[in-house]
């Protein structure tokens, strides 16, 4: 599975998960908060996020959710945040390894798909399939 980042490759670190046993919506809620900030500012702002100091606002994908601070539907997907940070820190670590100022590092790649759905048998006297969606989550970060 390729980037979907079309861009110059040689400032750029790059980082992927693949198939991820997450829910890829909440993950791209994620990915779109943190796209276009600072490497560094974007993890202390994950940081407070899982200590439930700052809330992540759903854009799209906001059915049932509260409103938070500002008038925005928002929420703590803990789960989600822990793979993107981990995601992230794994893109700072290839820059760094490139030669790149990890100071200077800013996102200007995120994103997460759905990638499979596995399917799960359905209880006895259930008409729920429990199927599991898996997520695969992409960061490309830049010198600026």
């Amino acid at each position: 599975m390729a980037y979907s980042y079309q861009g110059d490759w040689e400032k750029t670190g790059k980082a992927m998960l693949r198939d991820a046993n997450v829910s890829w919506k909440d993950c791209n809620e994620v990915c779109y908060a943190i796209r276009n900030k600072n490497v560094d500012k974007a993890l202390k702002y994950l940081d407070r996020v899982l200590k439930k100091q700052d809330f992540i606002p759903y854009r799209r994908y906001h059915k049932k959710k509260p409103h938070r601070k500002g008038g925005t539907p928002g929420g703590w997907p803990i789960k989600a945040v822990k793979l993107v940070k981990s995601v992230l820190e794994n893109a700072k670590a290839n820059a760094e390894n490139k030669g790149l100022d990890a100071n200077k590092l800013k996102i200007v790649h995120s994103t997460a798909y759905k990638t499979i759905t596995l399917e799960r048998t359905k209880p006895k006297g259930k008409a729920i399939a429990h199927n599991i969606d898996l997520a695969t989550i992409e960061i490309v970060v830049k010198e600026v």
